[in-house]
């Protein structure tokens, strides 16, 4: 791993018109959605790539998604494998090489340990770490190649400007990648109309340089404003994330696998992993349905609780999975941890 050190620019020289006054409060767009095994004689945690806890509609199983399932899924040729190409992680916070490097082991990808960019002091590492975990892992999992840069600015105790404001700026004043990843989230209206214009121009100046912008939808569909891990249905009224949803950039999600009776989740995932190392469960393309495909297309009625609790064959799931086996991993190696201090402990 090599880790470099930049140090921040209050406003860098194009952005002196919309440069943030104050933090805007993104979040995480991270679903923890985990499950894991410990082995009884020797305590090693390792995460389910298949287990019980999903609705109806797939049988009662969820199924993780990985590099190999991704690949499967979206028809990803094994010559589109990253080469020669770069990726950019927005972070707010350091991670654990080792958790990448136990990634890619785990699914059979080559080692390629990213290049970890300190844009000023080291936060270190907070509560968003799964979060940079998943981005810069799952990247690294979908173009094993590429060059991963992951750029990492510590939010100012003056709550200046965000951390992860810092690294897009940071990515894109100083061109190092191709393509920029950002998985956090703000509803427009929380944004207000500086903070819409913020990212307006901020992605347009990317586009502008031929920098690919990628930011996540988030995992609660049309219900921007709304916490997905907390509400059942809107409560804020139609609302998408203001990070995401400018004419500059690829807004990434707002889809649900959508399983009906004729075609259950066991059309398209087998019971048993394949390939080398075993992770692979997909069997192919399976259909996807946008938020505005569902019972959202009748507007604030048509999502009431009861038809989304019912988890039926209609594909019905307002809330996305995290991104799956990155998130657990995390989880297991945390689990691990615990249970070597345990043992500590008891010596």
């Amino acid at each position: 791993m090599l880790a470099i050190r930049r140090f921040p620019r209050r406003c860098h020289r194009w952005w002196r018109v919309w440069c943030p006054c104050t933090v805007f409060q993104s979040s995480p767009t991270l679903t923890p959605w985990v499950s894991f095994q410990r082995s009884r004689e020797t305590g090693t945690v390792k995460p389910l790539f298949s287990y019980a806890g999903c609705g109806s509609s797939t049988g009662g199983v969820c199924n993780g998604i990985g590099p190999a399932d991704l690949a499967k899924i979206y028809n990803i040729p094994p010559s589109l494998d990253g080469t020669g190409q770069s990726i950019a992680v927005v972070g707010q916070t350091n991670i654990n090489i080792q958790d990448v490097q136990d990634y890619r082991t785990m699914f059979g990808l080559p080692a390629n340990d990213p290049t970890i960019i300190l844009n000023g002091a080291d936060p270190g590492i907070i509560a968003d770490e799964s979060e940079a975990d998943l981005d810069v892992q799952v990247s690294g999992g979908v173009a094993p190649k590429a060059a991963v840069k992951f750029v990492v600015s510590e939010t100012p105790a003056t709550a200046v400007t965000a951390g992860i404001d810092l690294s897009a700026l940071y990515i894109i004043d100083n061109n190092i990648a191709a393509v920029l990843s950002e998985s956090y989230g703000s509803c427009e209206s929380g944004l207000g109309t500086t903070g819409n214009k913020f990212y307006n121009a901020l992605w347009e100046q990317a586009a502008a340089q031929g920098i690919t912008v990628l930011v996540s939808s988030g995992d609660n569909g049309s219900a921007g404003c709304d916490n997905p891990n907390s509400e059942d249905f809107a409560t804020r009224g139609l609302a998408v994330s203001g990070i995401s949803s400018t004419p500059f950039n690829v807004a990434v999600g707002g889809t649900d696998f959508s399983y009906t009776g004729s075609s259950p989740s066991s059309v398209y995932w087998n019971t048993t992993n394949s390939g080398t190392p075993a992770t692979e469960s997909a069997k192919s393309y399976i259909p996807e349905s946008t938020w505005n495909d569902t019972c959202a297309l009748a507007g604030l009625s048509g999502c009431t609780s009861a038809i989304i609790n019912a988890d039926s064959g209609s594909g019905v799931d307002l809330v996305a999975a995290s991104g799956g086996p990155s998130a657990r991993l995390h989880q297991a190696r945390m689990a691990n941890r615990h249970h070597r201090n345990a043992l500590r402990r008891k010596t």
